[in-house]
């Protein structure tokens, strides 16, 4: 007899919707042009160096990655108030580049399976996204039916302290 699980938790980027590709690309122009803006000599180039850079940090809450890749290329951390700046841009961006794209099809035929079912397991939508641009993106993209499956989304800074974020759609 096989396990029954309780609780599933899934991440939205690159494992239910198809946004990892557009995503990369928007960090990597946004903090492109605002390393050239603050220190041109240090500034990449390539879009492709600060996407991978962006890749190795990929997961962790926005504003560790965007440190993270400052201080590689800089040699600095960005204060608050333009990290502020540079994440509302990036969400924005990310909300205006995503309106097309979908739930990949495998998780949207599994969404369908697991919804029709009468089961007391419990669905989580997990995230390093901000709140607000994770709640906008989901409540765009997930039709009623997929909504009502999903108890929570979660963002990985409130996973790891054990609190649930209570966007809801």
């Amino acid at each position: 007899m096989g396990k029954k699980y309780k609780v599933f938790v899934f991440d939205w980027d690159g494992t239910l919707f198809d946004s990892m590709k557009v995503k990369v690309r928007n960090a990597a122009i946004i903090l492109r042009r605002f390393l050239q803006n603050r220190d041109s000599e240090r500034a990449p180039q390539s879009l492709d160096e600060i996407e991978n850079k962006y890749l190795e940090y990929s997961g962790l809450p926005r504003r560790q990655v965007f440190d993270a890749v400052f201080s590689s290329f800089a040699g600095w951390e960005l204060p608050s108030t333009e990290y502020e700046m540079l994440s509302q841009e990036f969400s924005a961006l990310n909300i205006e580049s995503l309106r097309m794209s979908m739930l990949f099809e495998d998780a949207r035929a599994f969404l369908g399976r697991i919804g029709v079912q009468s089961s007391p397991t419990k669905l989580f939508i997990s995230s390093s996204v901000p709140t607000a641009e994770l709640a906008h993106i989901t409540g765009e993209r997930l039709n009623a039916d997929q909504k009502s499956i999903f108890s929570r989304i979660m963002r990985s800074e409130e996973r790891r302290v054990g609190k649930v974020c209570r966007s809801r759609w």
